[in-house]
């Protein structure tokens, strides 16, 4: 690396529940930031509601119960879907899998990453437009 080269890094912070994105400017001994931006509602927990939603509905429509009113199934299945979602962030498909969910009613899907981000796909337009908005703040 050049050592009087400046080499601008930007470290992006997905979190559960937002979004946070800085870039910093690097020379040899010296380290400067750029600006930061942050978005309080893009994070996580918002694939997981989509993936709530769709499942519940499934569930719904086949038992004809509906876990996304009891506060206990709820959980449950928010749970299995956070797991489910870290998996798919390494593999091309995952299972949900929740045990008497309702009703002993079990609940098990199988739910591939395109399958995932055809989705999520107006949730990726909004990650894209914060990145963009960041690289316009930041003005690099």
């Amino acid at each position: 690396m050049d050592e009087k080269k400046e080499r601008i890094v930007a470290f992006v912070d997905f979190g559960h529940s937002k979004l946070s994105i800085t870039y910093a400017s690097f020379i040899k001994s010296k380290m400067k930031i750029l600006g930061t931006y942050s978005n309080k509602n893009l994070g996580a927990r918002q694939i997981d509601f989509q993936l709530f939603e769709m499942l519940g509905g499934e569930f719904f429509k086949k038992y004809g119960c509906d876990p996304r009113e009891n506060i206990r199934c709820r959980l449950r299945l928010l749970d299995s879907i956070e797991k489910t979602r870290k998996l798919l962030s390494g593999n091309k498909e995952a299972d949900v899998h929740c045990e008497s969910l309702l009703e002993d009613e079990d609940l098990h899907r199988n739910i591939k990453r395109e399958d995932l981000e055809e989705l999520v796909a107006d949730f990726i337009t909004d990650f894209r437009k914060c990145l963009d908005e960041s690289l316009e703040k930041t003005g690099k």
